[in-house]
């Protein structure tokens, strides 16, 4: 009998199955730096604060860099949260941004051939 060859099958086996597998990965929504430039003032200036910040900071400290009222932060973070684009975490605002560039590990396609 003679062996029939696979589709896929030899060096490159499985390789599609993890390059599929990584594309099918869901991850969390965030914006491009583009979208940025579209927010409404308000929101823009907070979510540049953030990305500018040197460690994530609290409302009240949002507040009184960009001279809102701690009200006003808290309402557009709420907005923002609801978008997507910012989080709250242990009293702390932090910017989601940049869509990621690759679904594929660390390495992208070069990393996978690691076995070969």
């Amino acid at each position: 009998m003679s062996e029939q060859k696979v589709p896929g099958a030899g060096l490159f086996s499985g390789l599609s199955d993890k390059i599929q597998a990584a594309e099918s990965a869901e991850s969390k929504p965030t914006m491009n730096m583009a979208a940025l430039l579209e927010l409404p003032a308000e929101q823009r200036k907070i979510v540049r604060h953030l990305l500018r910040a040197d460690s994530p900071p609290t409302v009240e400290e949002t507040a009184a860099a960009l001279e809102m009222t701690v009200e006003d932060v808290n309402v557009e973070v709420g907005r923002l949260t609801l978008i997507g684009l910012v989080e709250k975490a242990d009293g702390r605002l932090r910017a989601i941004a940049g869509w990621r560039s690759s679904r594929l590990p660390p390495g992208g396609v070069w990393s996978s051939l690691g076995g070969l």
